[in-house]
């Protein structure tokens, strides 16, 4: 009985290929692309979060105020008010021009150059919030 040998080939390295500049660029834009699309979704991701988590209009018009109770002296002084207090509607004409100017500079300075949705003041509060593990920021309270 005579056994055959098998003669063993030599594996051969795999070549591979060097990534040139036009790969690397391409790689780079893909990545890029992909963070934009990752930011992108996160962000709508948290708007429909938002819009899904507001409460209901209709509850808010539902509920009754409590009725306030103020002791008023006999020289007309007020001594003392208990219950829930409200003030009767103020209307934006009848304040001063400069009122409503104040509250848009305090609450979103970029009220006047955004479309009603601030993309920066929600990607900060967003930033902010994820980092703090808590809602800590809002974005525009005007538009909201």
């Amino acid at each position: 009985m005579v056994q055959k040998t098998k003669k063993l080939k030599k594996k051969q390295p795999v070549k591979r290929k060097k990534r040139t500049k036009k790969t690397r660029k391409s790689l780079f834009l893909r990545s890029l692309i992909y963070a934009i699309l990752g930011m992108l979704l996160l962000v709508f991701g948290y708007v429909f979060y938002c819009a899904l988590s507001l409460p209901d209009i209709e509850a808010a018009f539902e509920k009754t105020r409590q009725p306030s109770t103020t002791i008023i002296a006999e020289n007309g002084n007020e001594i003392q008010t208990f219950g829930n207090t409200f003030s009767s509607v103020v209307y934006l004409n009848d304040l001063p021009s400069y009122v409503p100017a104040a509250i848009v500079d305090v609450e979103d300075r970029r009220f006047y150059h955004h479309f009603g949705f601030d993309v920066i003041g929600l990607a900060r509060a967003v930033v902010t919030n994820v980092f703090r593990k808590r809602y800590a920021q809002g974005a525009s309270t005007i538009t909201q």
